[in-house]
């Protein structure tokens, strides 16, 4: 399985990066095509477009299929479009590309799914991706995905198609999470250190870890995860099997617990898309991140900036740690998105607890960047 990055499109001046995910075969195999025609499953705007982006790569498009009987037997640019139906009933003649509207892409694979065909690619577009003003960095972080693919199997990375939504799978996921935090990751590609000692805290897949590592071999590089999040344990194994050393030590507990510590100072602390999961009020757990950073340490930083959840009607009825009498309770409290903050509340928050903002900028996706110091 595969990941390839196709080209950069616009649509109503919004940049859209469109991939091309291979299941079982590799870009080199379709171009070969061995003996079978190339359908495009899909006659909308995104068969169009994966139209084009495939002719840029030497990939020449057959014929269209579409679940639009209205369709069938109709032509677009001279290419027949078929019965779904009989492109599946005659898979062996027939290499299909999924190409359709996200809300429709669950509904397809399954429909590929029940009638046995488990071969073929999808064009993903995400929006947000400004690819070619990154492209050094994206193209670095689309290397570790396919790195990462290799360490989970087909179904987990795609999940079962549910019928009738439009559920994210994995692969998904990692693909738009960049557009959370691509200026902290290209902030820290270029001020990272090959003796910095890092911790990321929540580090989630480990995308970014993994993205960091390929890049910083040598990094001493401690993760803290919640509870053993299984998927981070999986990248962590792995990357401690391609880097030997890098990884230096996995601690398990919750940053907002008082009682926790931490093995030793850090020049860089990360945090992406943890503060809205804090469950606690964030000024004390900032000023206990703060007591681990080295004198010329920092704190990278991301949170949505995605408007109000109205759990609390300030962050500062959030409760205290020890409020809660038991981890249990403390627990019952983590409802995903706890708090969603506002630039100012962030700055009001970060100053309380005794920080500086070197770097502010908000993501493609419309997500808070901070990197914070002591000075």
């Amino acid at each position: 399985m595969e990941i390839i990055y196709l080209q950069e499109s616009h649509i109503e001046n919004m940049p859209l990066a469109i991939f091309l995910l291979n299941i079982e075969q590799t870009l080199n195999d379709i171009k070969h095509k061995n003996n079978k025609e190339i359908v495009v499953f899909g006659t909308g705007l995104e068969g169009y477009i994966v139209k084009q982006a495939l002719e840029k790569q030497g990939i020449i498009i057959d014929k269209y299929c579409s679940n639009n009987d209205k369709q069938w037997g109709q032509e677009i640019e001279s290419c027949e479009i078929l019965s779904p139906y009989f492109v599946m009933d005659n898979a062996s003649e027939y290499y299909l590309i999924v190409a359709v509207e996200k809300d429709q892409l669950s509904t397809v694979r399954a429909q590929l799914y029940l009638n046995g065909v488990e071969n073929y690619s999808i064009m993903l577009h995400e929006k947000f991706i400004p690819f070619s003003s990154n492209k050094e960095v994206i193209s670095l972080y689309i290397d570790t995905i396919n790195q990462l693919i290799n360490i989970y199997d087909k179904q987990e990375l795609l999940s079962l198609p549910i019928v009738g939504t439009a559920n994210e799978s994995m692969i998904q996921f990692l693909i738009e999470s960049i557009t959370w935090w691509s200026p902290v990751l290209k902030y820290l590609l270029q001020n990272l250190k090959i003796n910095s000692n890092v911790l990321e805290i929540g580090p989630g897949y480990g995308n970014l870890m993994a993205t960091i590592i390929s890049t910083f071999p040598n990094l001493s590089y401690d993760i803290l995860s919640y509870a053993g999040y299984r998927r981070t344990l999986k990248t962590s194994k792995y990357i401690k099997e391609k880097y030997n050393k890098s990884l230096h030590q996995v601690i398990h507990g919750e940053i907002e617990d008082p009682s926790l510590m931490l093995p030793h100072k850090y020049d860089f602390i990360i945090l992406t898309e943890v503060f809205e999961h804090f469950v606690c009020n964030p000024v004390q757990t900032m000023m206990k991140i703060k007591s681990f950073l080295t004198l010329k340490g920092k704190i990278c930083l991301t949170t949505p900036n995605w408007g109000r959840i109205h759990t609390y009607k300030s962050w500062k009825d959030m409760p205290k740690f020890e409020e809660f009498e038991t981890k249990k309770d403390y627990f019952s409290h983590n409802l995903g998105h706890n708090y969603q903050y506002n630039k100012d509340e962030l700055l009001e928050i970060f100053q309380s607890s005794g920080f500086f903002v070197d770097f502010y900028e908000l993501s493609s996706r419309n997500n808070h960047n901070f990197v914070l110091s002591i000075r």
